[in-house]
């Protein structure tokens, strides 16, 4: 096919309305995945929530300050990362918490898993939950169902910005982050 003494042009084939249609049903498409878009976070399956707290050995914490998203904790305290759970899986899930300073990480690194390269922090396997399934158990505003809160104490790393991470292993998307740093 030729146009105007030309070779065909793929503006000639309708390039334009099937672009704009492949874009029109990718986005029925993420919808209908169950894909949403939201400037809030609201968990995943199993994480909901999570926050750092800061005390003396065998003393009782307290909620590290928070600058924006950024907790800020001092140096030389214990600090607990505190995750906030749905435990609705009927088999054994283990959920692993690390961080790492990022401005530390190499390209050698940046091969690793995340698990491979980062300070494990603790890690525990929470028990099946018989008769339950993730996408149903989950509180809500009309469900009483409460959060489960895990806890790992580790020591406050040098001053410095980190990324910390808890995690299914096993399914290293299923997770939920924060940035903290150690500065005071």
């Amino acid at each position: 096919m030729r146009s105007e003494g030309r070779c065909y042009h793929r503006a000639d084939l309708g390039a334009k309305p099937i672009r704009l249609s492949l874009i029109v049903l990718a986005a029925f498409t993420l919808a209908a995945c169950g894909v949403s878009f939201s400037e809030e976070f609201e968990g995943t399956e199993l994480f909901k929530t999570a926050w750092l707290t800061e005390g003396i050995a065998g003393a009782a914490g307290e909620v590290c300050a928070k600058q924006g998203a950024t907790w800020v904790c001092r140096p030389g305290m214990q600090l607990s990362v505190n995750v906030g759970i749905t435990n609705g899986y009927s088999v054994p899930v283990k959920v692993a918490c690390y961080y790492e300073d990022p401005d530390a990480v190499t390209e050698d690194d940046e091969k690793l898993a995340f698990a491979e390269r980062a300070k494990l922090i603790g890690e525990t396997v929470l028990p099946a939950q018989d008769g339950r399934r993730p996408d149903t158990y989950a509180p809500t505003a009309g469900n009483s169902k409460a959060l489960e809160t895990l806890s790992f104490v580790f020591p406050a790393p040098e001053r410095g910005k980190y990324l910390l991470v808890c995690l299914t292993p096993a399914a290293a998307d299923n997770g939920i982050a924060l940035t903290f740093k150690i500065d005071g």
